[in-house]
């Protein structure tokens, strides 16, 4: 057992024991740590000879390292309190985790402002495209009304020209049959004019000879086709004279 009294093995495992109690019994180790240090620095810069025969430097380092002892084990373990800290570090914890709930909400609500964005974006193209479909179908019913107006109006202009071409040909008809009835009039008074039938002596018929039915031939008279009429003259149905 002669490692146990080496200073390799006792220091580092005193150390070790030191702490866990420091841990575990905080309060109890730091005002045992402060008095042992006050003690120590008492003994060693009044009653250890050896101690203020060394340098300032060893007296500075020696200084430093019981204040921190004293600081930082002692007062700190007085202070130190594992319920405290551990509801700090649950605090903490929690506070974490609601920013992160807190994150992952905003994420959530981003994301969720994005998609209505993007629906919003969607809607608003889809009543641009059924507005444009709407204007396009108006216009091509405007075209089509104003193709069948077109339409109508054509029809009604080659109906008017039509009934226009027929007035006229009608017309043209007529005129070309009053020159004809003229021009057979004319014929006809020429030709009245021109051809001779006989009249008896008493007799109220025209004739074609001298010597129809019981005319004695000495008697009759020659005269003109339009004389004969114009006297009240008609024609003969045996003789067949011109009328």
């Amino acid at each position: 057992m002669n490692f146990i009294k080496k200073k390799g093995f006792y220091v580092p495992v005193s150390i070790i024991i030191y702490f866990v109690l420091l841990f575990n019994l905080p309060k109890i180790i730091g005002a045992l740590t402060i008095a042992s240090t006050v003690a120590l620095g008492a003994y060693l810069f009044k009653k250890n000879e050896r101690f203020k025969k060394k340098g300032i430097i060893s007296k500075v380092l020696t200084i430093i390292a019981l204040l921190v002892v004293f600081l930082f084990c002692g007062i700190g373990g007085l202070i130190y309190d594992p319920v405290s800290v551990e509801r700090h570090e649950l605090a903490t914890e929690k506070l974490k985790q609601e920013e992160q709930l807190k994150e992952v909400e905003e994420l959530k609500e981003k994301q969720e402002l994005a998609l209505k964005e993007e629906a919003d974006r969607k809607k608003i193209e889809e009543e641009k495209l059924k507005a444009e479909e709407e204007v396009k179908k108006i216009a091509e019913e405007e075209e089509k009304i104003k193709a069948e107006e077109d339409k109508k109006k054509q029809e009604e202009k080659s109906k008017i020209q039509a009934e226009e071409h027929k007035r006229q040909a009608v017309e043209q008809a007529k005129v070309e049959a009053e020159k004809r009835k003229a021009t057979a009039t004319s014929k006809q008074v020429a030709e009245q004019s021109s051809t001779y039938v006989w009249l008896s002596e008493t007799g109220e018929k025209y004739h074609n000879i001298s010597n129809c039915g019981k005319m004695n031939p000495n008697r009759a008279s020659k005269v003109t086709l339009e004389k004969a009429k114009s006297g009240g003259y008609g024609p003969c149905s045996k003789c067949g004279p011109p009328r």
